[in-house]
């Protein structure tokens, strides 16, 4: 099987930590999501990878596993799921406000 299996979601929640239920503040409860990539080449040594990783990463991710060298926002994990010779020091992050 050459399938690449994803799990990941769009943000967290803060399930009153912090006093809040929402995910309108950049604390690591509503920052921080799941990412879960398995693919068939991927060895899994360690499980967890604590790389600061975004989603604007994934879909050069699957174009680099279905083998498509293209140019698009992001960048591949697939050098840091199968080497660990991958680093990024920070990922960006910003707040438009509530509408009210």
């Amino acid at each position: 099987c050459k399938a690449v299996f994803v799990v990941t979601s769009d943000h967290g929640d803060q399930q009153m930590e912090h006093q809040q239920f929402y995910k309108m503040s950049p604390y690591d409860a509503s920052a921080r999501v799941p990412m879960i990539i398995h693919h068939p080449s991927i060895e899994a040594q360690p499980p967890f990878v604590a790389t600061p990783t975004q989603l604007i990463d994934l879909f050069p991710t699957i174009l680099d596993f279905a083998g498509i060298n293209e140019s698009r926002d992001g960048d591949s994990l697939v050098p840091l799921l199968t080497s660990r010779a991958w680093t990024r020091d920070a990922v960006a992050t910003q707040f438009h406000g509530d509408d009210n």
